[in-house]
C-alpha cells in the first residue's frame, strides 16, 4: 500500500514554483512516484504551502526526507523562502479516482467509526459517480496515522479545475439518499475543509 505525506510551511511564496520544480526533482530522484505543491485559499492556515508526496512506503518517505532536507541546495532554497514548518502528515492512500491533478485542491477532513475496506469502496463509488462523473478531475482518500489532532483521521482530496463542478458534487452528494445512508452507516462526520490551489 501507498503512503501519502504532506509538508505544511509558511513563508515567502514569490519562488514558490522553482522552489517546488527543485523540491520534484530532489524528492523524486528519492524515489517518490508523485511530488505536488499547493497554497492554501482558505482556513487558518491560509497562504501557506503544502508539498505532498505519494511513496511505497514509510520507511521510503522518512529516509527521503532526511537525505533532501539536508541537501544544501533546498537549505539555501528553504532559507531564502524564509520558510517555516507548521506540521507533517502522513497516510495510507486508500483510493485513488480518476486524474488526481487540477488546478485547485479540496482537502475535506472527515472522521469515521467504521474502517473496513467494504466501507472505504463504498464511499469511493460514490465519489465515482457524484463528483469524478460530474467534472471533478479526480479523488484520493488517505487514512491519516500521525497527523496530530487528526491521526485516524481521512483525508479527502478533490482534484478539479473548476470549484462550480466540486460544490455542485458536494451539494448532490448531501441529497443523494444512497450517500447519505453510507454516511450514517459508517458514522461519517466533516471536521474540516480547505481548498488550495495547485502549483
Amino acid at each position: 500500500m501507498s503512503v501519502m505525506a504532506f509538508s505544511q510551511m509558511m513563508g515567502n511564496l514569490q519562488n514558490v514554483e522553482s522552489n517546488l520544480e527543485l523540491a520534484r526533482a530532489k524528492y523524486s530522484a528519492e524515489g517518490a512516484s508523485r511530488v505536488g505543491g499547493s497554497v492554501a485559499m482558505t482556513g487558518a492556515a491560509i497562504n501557506s504551502f503544502t508539498l505532498s508526496t505519494i511513496w511505497e512506503s514509510a520507511d521510503a518517505c522518512f529516509a527521503a526526507r532526511s537525505t533532501v532536507l539536508a541537501d544544501t541546495e533546498m537549505q539555501a532554497a528553504i532559507a531564502a523562502s524564509d520558510a517555516q514548518p507548521l506540521g507533517f502528515m502522513i497516510g495510507d492512500l486508500k483510493t485513488e479516482l480518476g486524474e488526481c491533478e487540477g488546478t485547485y485542491a479540496v482537502a475535506v477532513g472527515a472522521t469515521t467509526t467504521v474502517h473496513t475496506d467494504d466501507a472505504i469502496e463504498a464511499v469511493a463509488g460514490h465519489y465515482q459517480r457524484l463528483f469524478v462523473a460530474n467534472g471533478v478531475n479526480g479523488v484520493r482518500t488517505i487514512r491519516l496515522n500521525a497527523a496530530g489532532e487528526f491521526t485516524g483521521a481521512y483525508a479527502n482530496i478533490f482534484y478539479t479545475d473548476s470549484l462550480d463542478a466540486y460544490f455542485a458534487g458536494s451539494a448532490a452528494a448531501w441529497a443523494d439518499g444512497d450517500f447519505l445512508a453510507t454516511s450514517v452507516d459508517i458514522g461519517a462526520n466533516i471536521v474540516d475543509r480547505t481548498i488550495s490551489r495547485m502549483i
